[in-house]
């Protein structure tokens, strides 16, 4: 029997819009009450999915959220955290100087806050998808001097995100970066790339989770569309993919929802919870 149900964000809970449906929250509601549990699984920080104004009401139905790739897990019931993985600042800024030469985006996650060099920032537009450019605009902290940055700042660092204006460059970057030791590149949407601790990913924070509330992994369904979300197959015995979702994830899981924006999620669970 299910009770723990995982859900990504983008792509998944959102549509291609950023909107959260009715018939989607209804159906998280329909279930909750019923004494299933929910949790918000992301690669964005926690202040850049509160930034999302729906995301308030699906938290209200939601019991946990695991944000920057896995790099941190909270109650949401007091937004305690319950556990963050922490990337050392020696290796990041290993990172940061080992792709200077390739032309990036470089964003900085400590402690649910996104800090990136002011210069990239005036490009920003260049770098990411035009859905993102207000949440970028509005939740990004710039930073002159990143390397001084990391020197001074305290904090956990959870995640990178870093992007480029191509998928070739960022390609030739994840090239470098998957060799460095002690972290962990994932590909993240055609220019981009999130980076978290060797060994964290979404699918060890789903398990980690799960150890702490104390739920069985054939109790667990995940429910994703991208890269970041392969992880997952290795924490629930139900892995769901969204019909928008890449073909590496629908080729592991065990049932293909319908679309994000043809409601994916509460198709799927109709099938595994009614």
């Amino acid at each position: 029997m299910i009770n723990l149900v995982i859900l990504d964000l983008d792509g998944t809970l959102l549509t291609d819009e950023k909107k959260v449906t009715q018939n989607t929250l209804a159906a998280i509601d329909k279930y909750h009450k019923k004494g299933v549990q929910f949790a918000v699984c992301t690669g964005r920080s926690m202040i850049e999915a509160t930034h999302i104004s729906e995301i308030s009401e699906v938290f209200s139905y939601c019991d946990y959220v695991i944000t920057s790739g896995g790099g941190s897990i909270a109650s949401l019931k007091d937004f305690k955290r319950l556990y963050t993985f922490n990337i050392a600042r020696d290796k990041v800024k290993q990172i940061y100087n080992s792709i200077k030469d390739k032309e990036n985006m470089f964003e900085v996650f400590v402690d649910d806050k996104a800090f990136c060099p002011s210069d990239a920032l005036v490009d920003y537009k260049e770098y990411i998808h035009q859905a993102f450019f207000t949440l970028i605009k509005e939740t990004s902290v710039p930073v002159k001097d990143m390397s001084k940055f990391l020197d001074e700042s305290k904090g956990n660092i959870t995640m990178l995100f870093i992007s480029f204006k191509s998928q070739k460059t960022r390609d030739e970057a994840y090239e470098i970066i998957s060799k460095l030791d002690g972290i962990k590149a994932h590909l993240s949407w055609t220019q981009a790339i999130e980076v978290v601790l060797e060994g964290v990913d979404k699918g060890e924070s789903v398990k980690k989770l799960a150890e702490i509330i104390n739920v069985k992994k054939e109790n667990i369904m995940c429910m994703g569309d991208s890269y970041n979300d392969i992880p997952m197959r290795k924490a629930c015995d139900t892995l769901v993919a969204m019909g928008n979702g890449i073909d590496e994830l629908k080729n592991i899981a065990d049932f293909v929802t319908l679309t994000n924006n043809e409601g994916g999620i509460e198709h799927a669970l109709e099938k595994f919870l009614n």
